[in-house]
């Protein structure tokens, strides 16, 4: 029980974070909560994102996965920030979020985004990120990260557990697996939370 708790606190934590995304949404009732404060121009949080979604995806429906930006250079990554709210808003992030790193890092050209992302469903037409206003949000998400400890990125959690900077991925996939372990269900019906 006090690991659903922690889940959900931690969940309802990152969420009232005006900026928090989840990459699966369709995940009600996650066993194991992954949170990740990135920036889009950091290349080691690019690489962290592509080894996460591997790792979400070996356990469908159990495990959730939110990301926070975390810009390393806020006035750098505002415009990609606010493509990435956007997409949210449509319920589309989770399709756009491999297409921002790579708008971040130049190689993929603002045009060519917006083509890649009207072909997943975003409606960008009428859409300008130099208008969008997102300095409370970006402030709310800059407060959180300092009070959860965050100093770099990437810095991602599983049910509270931090990991800072670029986690070996096997170590990662370790600490997951031991979480999905607790929450399953033991011969008696209860599970093997701690």
């Amino acid at each position: 029980m006090f690991v659903r708790l922690l889940l959900l606190l931690l969940l309802g934590l990152v969420a009232s974070i005006g900026r928090a995304q989840s990459l699966t949404p369709d995940v009600q009732s996650p066993e194991v909560a992954v949170v990740v404060f990135s920036s889009y121009a950091c290349p080691y949080c690019a690489a962290w994102a592509k080894d996460l979604d591997q790792i979400v995806q070996q356990h469908p429906g159990r495990v959730a996965l939110m990301v926070v930006p975390y810009p390393l250079d806020p006035d750098r990554e505002a415009r990609i920030i606010a493509f990435a709210d956007e997409a949210a808003r449509q319920g589309a992030f989770r399709y756009v979020h491999p297409m921002l790193f790579e708008l971040a890092s130049g190689r993929l050209s603002e045009a060519a985004f917006r083509t890649r992302a009207e072909m997943v469903g975003v409606d960008l037409r009428d859409f300008d990120p130099a208008r969008a206003d997102a300095t409370e949000s970006r402030n709310a998400a800059t407060v959180q990260a300092k009070a959860m400890g965050v100093r770099v990125a990437p810095t991602t959690f599983v049910n509270g557990m931090r990991f800072e900077g670029l986690p070996s991925r096997a170590a990662f996939e370790t600490v997951v697996q031991s979480a999905l372990m607790q929450q399953e269900p033991t011969a008696s019906g209860q599970s093997q939370q701690k």
